[in-house]
């Protein structure tokens, strides 16, 4: 009886954020051409302190989705992307609401990680003044704590 090929078990992390970084970067290895790699380089970015407990709490998506929103998002993809929704984080659910910033001059920043979805989810994150992103949460659409 022939069987099929034998399916390998993804590689464990001990440390949850080099694990979510390994996936990142193996969305970027699998949409960024070799011949491109070199000149679009996957660039460093922050893992708040509150992102990967947000993430191992929320249902309904898999990391593998957020890690290839989150390689969009740091590549400056994201908002060339219409189903990512880039938009704005507000202090309120208002459009005329303030945009949210950090004392160090950080502004928060809002995407669809599923669109036309019961509870959609969304990642928000944190444009940084030297140009990095700062991952602070995965939510549903109805949550907008950062």
């Amino acid at each position: 009886m022939k069987s099929g090929p034998a399916v390998e078990a993804p590689p464990q992390f001990a440390d949850p954020e080099r694990g979510f970084r390994y996936l990142v970067l193996t969305q970027w290895a699998r949409r960024t051409l070799p011949s491109e790699q070199s000149e679009r380089p996957l660039p460093d970015f922050v893992v708040g302190e509150r992102f990967l407990e947000s993430l191992a709490r929320l249902e309904g998506i898999k990391e593998e989705k957020v890690a290839d929103v989150v390689f969009e998002i740091v590549t400056g993809l994201a908002p060339q992307i219409p189903g990512r929704e880039v938009h704005h984080l507000r202090k309120g659910t208002g459009g005329d609401d303030p945009v949210r910033v950090r004392d160090d001059g950080a502004v928060a920043w809002r995407a669809s990680l599923q669109v036309n979805t019961p509870s959609a989810r969304r990642i928000h994150y944190w444009a940084l003044p030297n140009g990095q992103f700062e991952l602070a949460r995965v939510a549903t659409h109805d949550d907008f704590d950062v």
